[in-house]
């Protein structure tokens, strides 16, 4: 039998050994919560002034939830048939 040169095993691919459950490291654990706290401080204070000059006018819920569940009920529709 030849041997298995040409493959590349999960692992290789995720380059942190041979564990099956990785964890981040630390410069990505900051650089993440970083980038989490430049888009909350980039949208916050659009958020805040969108909820403060909220529309008035008239909320048509009716026109979204049919069909939302229109959806939900054919979704469960192909789950049961599975």
């Amino acid at each position: 039998m030849l041997p298995d040169r040409g493959r590349i095993s999960g692992s290789a691919l995720a380059g942190r050994g041979t564990d099956a459950t990785t964890t981040m490291e630390l410069w990505e654990q900051i650089a993440l919560g970083a980038i989490i706290l430049l888009v909350l401080l980039w949208q916050g204070p659009a958020l805040l002034r969108s909820s403060r000059e909220q529309d008035d006018g008239p909320k048509d819920w009716m026109g979204a939830l049919i069909p939302l569940g229109l959806v939900v009920l054919f979704v469960l529709f192909l789950i049961s048939m599975i």
